[in-house]
């Protein structure tokens, strides 16, 4: 982001944060784009269809949204003792009361490798790899042995995957805890705050200098085959996007570079979000800010199209034919 006017700096309460309902949000849309695909009919209509996930993003995901769970201070998993329908008491294996049933149900699966080794994992990813790691070879076949057995699992296999499974979550804990891990994730945390306070304090600057002021929202991306879109999404090289990524990066410096020139010049500031989405690649949003009183024909001029959709899909298809 960039504001082309430096005569105001408001001071900024400490709201621009990412909560645990931004990270949960995040993850289910991660969900939603992996899992959604979209193909042309002959009559050139967008049809969406749904498909299962690339199996190693699905594990990623389930380790990330359990690895709240692992940090916690508690037993992830106890013994209970109950009577088996021949009468005999068995061990059986049951999990913290505050994981959801739905991830209960797939506990188990998410210490099944599923790591093709072409991308750089997260803080967290990564240390749950270097957690797993610390364990025996025995333990950490106990714990994928424990995915396969399923409830037919005997007293002394509950024993095992318990004690394996509660190793794996103190040795979690302190990697986590450590100051190299806290240093990384306050950096991390960091950088996203900065750059949602600069979002703010952007639009709240221009607020405080204009009584009104006219948001242009502008998306760009790469012209990319579908088709070959889907196949990487499914593929173990998905995350393979460093071409694609630096691309864009320049593209938009080009453009902003360009936007001197032209009518955009007169913008008094501007938003650029880049994202990727299997369906879709790399693609960026960028929002430009005006001076809504130096342009208030404009703004007639968005409300007639807002209350014609078959004439703004006319002209942005005419925008799109020119770009």
């Amino acid at each position: 982001m960039k504001s082309l006017n430096n005569t105001a700096k408001p001071i900024l309460p400490p709201i621009a944060q990412f909560s645990v309902a931004d990270r949960d949000a995040f993850l289910e849309q991660l969900k939603e784009d992996f899992s959604t695909h979209e193909y042309m009919t002959e009559n050139g209509k967008i049809k969406v269809f749904k498909t299962s996930i690339n199996p190693e993003v699905e594990k990623m995901l389930s380790r990330v949204e359990f690895i709240k769970y692992f940090e916690k201070e508690r037993p992830i998993a106890t013994l209970k003792s109950v009577q088996s329908f021949k009468g005999k008491e068995q061990l059986r294996v049951e999990y913290a009361k505050d994981i959801p049933l739905l991830l209960k149900c797939q506990l188990t699966t998410i210490f099944v490798s599923a790591h093709s080794g072409n991308y750089k994992m997260g803080i967290e990813l990564q240390a749950f790899k270097d957690s797993f790691l610390e364990l025996s070879k025995e333990e950490q076949y106990t714990l994928y042995e424990f995915s396969l057995i399923n409830q037919c699992y005997t007293s002394e296999q509950a024993q095992a995957y318990v004690a394996a499974l509660i190793k794996f979550q103190k040795l979690f804990a302190i990697r986590m805890s450590s100051a190299s891990i806290r240093k990384q994730l306050s950096n991390r945390a960091s950088n996203r705050r900065r750059s949602k306070e600069r979002c703010v304090e952007l639009v709240e600057t221009l607020l405080k200098i204009h009584s009104r002021i006219l948001v242009v929202r502008v998306d760009l991306g790469l012209i990319r085959d579908p088709a070959k879109l889907q196949q990487l999404a499914i593929s173990t090289d998905f995350a393979q996007a460093e071409h694609d990524s630096e691309f864009m990066q320049e593209s938009f410096i080009r453009f902003y570079d360009a936007s001197k020139h032209n009518q955009l010049k007169q913008a008094l500031g501007y938003i650029l979000r880049i994202e990727h989405t299997p369906t879709k690649g790399f693609h960026g949003h960028l929002y430009y800010f005006f001076n809504a009183n130096d342009h208030r024909e404009d703004i007639t001029w968005g409300n007639i199209l807002l209350r014609n959709g078959g004439l703004l899909q006319t002209i942005l298809g005419l925008l799109l034919s020119a770009i």
